[in-house]
């Protein structure tokens, strides 16, 4: 007896869903590949290489580093987006390769269209610094340094856009001096000048500057954030020194290509805030200025949608961020 057309289509479908329902439960079953959007040795990068292998254990399979570094991280972002959304490609992103670069006037790709945020597991501010030769040791010192001297002091970051170039941005003019940015395609040509005194001032991350900091050849100047660092209990916060919006937290998680399917989502979840228990990554996650958190896919969604709206009007009303980007 044949079947109508209309029931064998209904079977057809039903079979097809039911396979790939068996696919997505049976994923990973090859290595994942975890893109990093900066080079080897940030903040960033040095996180990613100690959850690599937690994630791993998690997963049952390899999850393998990929630096994609360049435009401020926009590079490593596309190639996830143009990434099959099979979930074996990953994105550790954070708030300057996802919300940095979906700002301004041209922006670069639409993150909550184009990627599905899965978790975020740690926070990290940044610090602003100047080198020991410039002679000063707090942000009143830099105001008065600033107002004698007759040309714009420099400053450098990791790149226009970047979290720690707005930072600067809000300082400069919270403290009502005038500098001119000095954009570099990732740290380490920017902490070199800094040190070397090409540039005046800078900010970064804690893991990339503290041995600078004992070794007394920068001074920690203020710090990005709502909170005073452990390891600089002497340091005031850029919300102390009345900056309170945007907020300057710069958090880092996993995202998927869009259309991935919602069980590998949820599945790389789970073993995500497993692997973030582990005691090696813990410790990173603690330690330096970093803050160990966990925000679920709907939380971190949240968090890029406010990302995206306050510092998109950052950009807008901010003139030194119009003329550098």
């Amino acid at each position: 007896m044949r079947l109508p057309n209309l029931l064998r289509g209904l079977l057809a479908t039903a079979a097809l869903a039911c396979g790939a329902v068996a696919a997505h439960a049976a994923w990973p079953e090859r290595p994942v590949k975890l893109v990093v959007p900066f080079p080897a040795g940030g903040n960033v990068d040095a996180y990613a290489r100690l959850l690599a292998p937690a994630l791993s254990a998690e997963l049952g399979q390899p999850v393998v580093i990929d630096n994609k570094a360049g435009a401020t991280g926009a590079i490593g972002v596309e190639a996830v987006i143009r990434a099959e959304p099979d979930g074996y490609t990953v994105l550790m992103g954070n708030i300057t390769s996802v919300v940095s670069n979906a700002i301004g006037d041209a922006p670069k790709f639409s993150p909550l269209k184009q990627l599905v945020p899965v978790c975020t597991l740690i926070d990290a501010d940044v610090v602003v610094f100047a080198p020991s030769r410039l002679g000063v040791r707090n942000p009143t010192e830099l105001k008065a340094l600033a107002q004698k001297s007759n040309t714009p002091l420099t400053y450098g970051s990791s790149g226009a856009g970047s979290i720690a170039h707005m930072v600067m941005v809000q300082l400069t003019d919270a403290l009502g001096i005038k500098a001119t940015h000095v954009p570099y395609k990732g740290n380490g040509q920017f902490m070199t000048d800094l040190l070397a005194g090409h540039i005046q001032l800078g900010a970064a991350d804690l893991p990339n500057s503290a041995q600078h900091v004992k070794a007394g050849t920068l001074v920690p100047l203020a710090v990005g954030g709502a909170n005073r660092f452990a390891e600089l209990p002497d340091v005031p916060t850029t919300r102390e020194l009345g900056i309170t919006r945007p907020s300057f937290t710069a958090w880092s998680g996993l995202l998927l290509p869009a259309n991935t399917p919602q069980a590998i989502v949820t599945r790389l979840e789970a073993a995500a805030q497993k692997a973030s228990q582990d005691p090696k990554v813990r410790e990173f996650s603690s330690t330096n200025g970093n803050h160990a958190v966990f925000r679920n896919a709907a939380q971190t969604r949240q968090m890029i949608e406010e990302g995206v709206r306050d510092w998109g009007e950052f950009v807008r009303t901010t003139p030194a961020m119009q003329s550098s980007r």
